[in-house]
């Protein structure tokens, strides 16, 4: 009796294990429909990817934090381009395992509020941008080229931003850093229509401005870090203040290629006051070659255990010396 039951179970559970192999894969995402945070919200990989179908809108006040292994992206059916709306804070924690990916949606607008971001990609429609901000950037890749279209990597207005160890390529423009225009605070809202209407005025500067315009000039640092193939120019700056930009890699060991405004020829260029000396000689994801120079051997002159011999016979072949060679 025993020996039937056990044939029975073993029938079953092979059978359960066959009909599992046919299931489809199945995996968790979380799509974004109502994207005005109401509290601290924290998006985890579990629950990823998120699929943005609304404007991300993080008030003063809140965080959004966003995990390791963490994918956003926008639905493809959507009427517009979502983004992700700042006044608050911002934390992206990747992990060098485990990169968070944000990908095509229309870009991130830190306007008064705060963003730490560290191992994140970024290849979005369009830019990164800081107006009256903070911002700290690390070990990061921001390349936002979307079907073969470029557009600006980083914008900075009024704000103080820190960038290390990261890497800015293929975008339109890599920085701009200028201390002028408004920054628009984007209000709540209720329904699809009425997002589609604040995205598409807000694309062409007619939204309501809430927050006045900072007086104070941005404050912008760049060490360790990589600019390679920007359209126009690696960092344009157009305010009056000095970006400070030692010890990076302007692809080539010759330097970044400094523009006149007069210039016509911007390709991956710096333009206007960027303090960019001493630069890198390498790509720092490289490893450097090391020219081989010399001999691994060491001469010590008058001492007998320097000297090198080699063993010879002798005219004969018979007997054996040692040549003396030095």
């Amino acid at each position: 009796m025993k020996d039937f039951f056990h044939i029975i179970l073993t029938g079953v559970a092979t059978g359960l294990v066959a009909f599992i192999g046919f299931l489809p894969n199945v995996h968790a995402e979380t799509r974004v429909t109502d994207g005005y945070l109401q509290a601290d919200t924290v998006w985890s990989k579990e629950l990823g990817p998120y699929i943005l179908q609304d404007v991300v809108t993080v008030p003063a006040g809140l965080t959004l934090t966003i995990h390791p292994g963490v994918e956003i992206t926008l639905d493809p059916d959507s009427p517009y381009d979502p983004y992700i709306y700042v006044a608050g804070k911002l934390v992206l924690q990747g992990t060098e395992a485990e990169h968070i990916m944000i990908r095509n949606i229309w870009g991130i607008t830190v306007d008064h509020g705060q963003a730490d971001i560290s191992f994140s990609d970024f290849s979005m429609k369009g830019p990164l941008m800081f107006g009256g901000a903070v911002g700290h950037i690390a070990t990061s890749t921001i390349s936002n080229m979307i079907d073969g279209i470029n557009a600006d990597g980083v914008i900075i207005e009024h704000s103080s931003v820190g960038i290390t160890g990261s890497t800015v390529q293929d975008n339109l423009n890599g920085m701009i850093v200028k201390d002028g225009g408004a920054v628009f605070q984007t209000r709540a809202h209720s329904n699809r229509l009425l997002s589609w209407m604040r995205t598409l005025v807000q694309k062409v500067g007619l939204i309501n401005t809430v927050h006045a315009q900072s007086a104070d000039p941005s404050s912008v640092s760049i060490s360790g870090s990589r600019f390679i193939a920007n359209i126009q120019h690696a960092v344009r700056n157009d305010a009056f203040s000095i970006v400070q930009a030692e010890g990076n890699w302007w692809g080539s060991p010759e330097g970044p290629m400094v523009e006149s405004r007069a210039s016509l020829e911007t390709t991956n260029s710096i333009q206007g006051l960027v303090s960019f000396t001493p630069w890198l000689d390498h790509d720092p994801l490289e490893e450097k070659p090391v020219a081989a120079c010399c001999s691994s051997v060491l001469f010590l002159p008058g001492l007998e255990a320097s000297r090198l011999y080699r063993p010879e016979s002798d005219i004969l072949g018979i007997g054996r010396t040692d040549n003396r060679l030095w």
